[in-house]
C-alpha cells in the first residue's frame, strides 16, 4: 500500500484517428484538460505561494517516521530498572526478556539470602581420641583439667569410660586432641557484591539488547519509507476520438 496519494502527469495527447480529422469537435465539447500548467500573463508573476506550506517528500517520511520510530533512550531507560527486561518489553521482544528476568531473580535472590545470613557460619571445637575417635567434646575439657560445669557429678576425677586401664580424665589428656572445624564467615559483604554485580550485569545485558532491537527496528523502517518511490509506469486511454499517454508515479 502506498504511503502517499497517486501523482498522474499527462504530457501529451494522441490524435485522433484519420476519420475524425474530417469532423473535428468543438472545443466546447471537448473534456477536461487532466492539468493545467500555470503560466505568466504580461509582467505579472506567477502567484504559488500557496504552495509554501505543502509538505515536501522529505516531510513526509519525517512525518512517518516519527509516528512508527521507537525511542533507544526509553529502552534502554526503562532497562535501568531492576530486572533489566522492561527495555526488551517495550522493544515487542517478551521472550527475549525472561532471559534478564531470570538471571536478575537468581542473583537478587541468592544476594538478599546472604545478607539475611542464610550462608552465615562459625567455628566449632571437635574432639578425638586415640583409640575412639570422633568423641563428644566434653572428654577433651576433662582431660584436659577444665570441667565445663562443677555442679554436676562429673569431674576430671571421675574415671574415663574411653581408656583401656580405666583411669581419670586427668591421666587420659594425652589420648585426647582437640581441633578447630569449620570457618567463620558473615555473608552480608558478599550478599552486597553478589547485588552490585547482579544490577550491573543483568542492566547491560538488557539496555544493549534493547537498544540492538531498537536501532535494527528503525533501520528498517528507515528503508521502507525509503523504497516506497516506485519507477513510474506508462498510462495509455482512448475513447474512439480522443486519447491521451502519461507516466503514473507511487510514493
Amino acid at each position: 500500500m502506498s504511503l502517499f496519494p497517486r501523482v498522474f502527469v499527462s504530457f501529451c495527447a494522441l490524435a485522433s484517428p484519420l476519420p475524425a480529422l474530417a469532423s473535428p469537435t468543438a472545443p466546447e465539447l471537448a473534456p477536461a484538460p487532466a492539468l493545467l500548467l500555470a503560466q505568466n500573463d504580461g509582467d505579472e508573476a506567477i502567484d504559488d505561494t500557496d504552495l509554501q506550506s505543502e509538505p515536501d517528500i522529505q516531510a513526509l517520511d519525517r512525518e512517518v517516521f516519527d509516528k512508527d520510530a521507537w525511542s533507544t533512550g526509553k529502552a534502554i531507560g526503562l532497562s535501568l530498572i531492576p530486572g533489566a527486561g522492561f527495555g526488551l518489553m517495550y522493544a515487542d521482544q517478551k521472550a527475549a526478556a525472561v532471559i534478564p528476568f531470570t538471571l536478575a531473580a537468581v542473583g537478587y535472590g541468592v544476594g538478599v539470602a546472604h545478607v539475611l545470613g542464610a550462608f552465615d557460619e562459625s567455628t566449632s571445637e571437635a574432639c578425638s581420641h586415640s583409640a575412639k575417635g570422633d568423641v563428644a567434646v566434653i572428654h577433651c575439657q576433662l582431660a584436659s583439667g577444665n570441667d565445663p560445669d562443677p555442679s554436676d557429678e562429673l569431674d576430671n576425677h571421675k574415671l574415663d569410660p574411653n581408656d583401656a586401664m580405666m583411669r581419670a580424665y586427668f591421666q587420659t589428656g594425652a589420648e585426647y586432641k582437640t581441633t578447630v572445624v569449620g570457618e567463620d564467615f558473615d555473608g552480608k559483604e558478599r550478599g552486597l557484591i553478589i547485588l552490585g554485580a547482579t544490577y550491573v550485569g543483568t542492566t547491560l545485558l538488557g539496555a544493549v539488547w534493547a537498544g540492538l532491537t531498537v536501532s535494527d527496528h528503525n533501520e528498517a523502517l528507515l528503508k521502507s519509507i525509503e523504497s516506497t518511490a516506485q519507477a513510474p509506469t506508462p498510462t495509455l486511454y482512448y475513447d474512439g476520438d480522443r486519447g491521451y499517454a502519461g507516466l503514473s508515479f507511487d510514493f
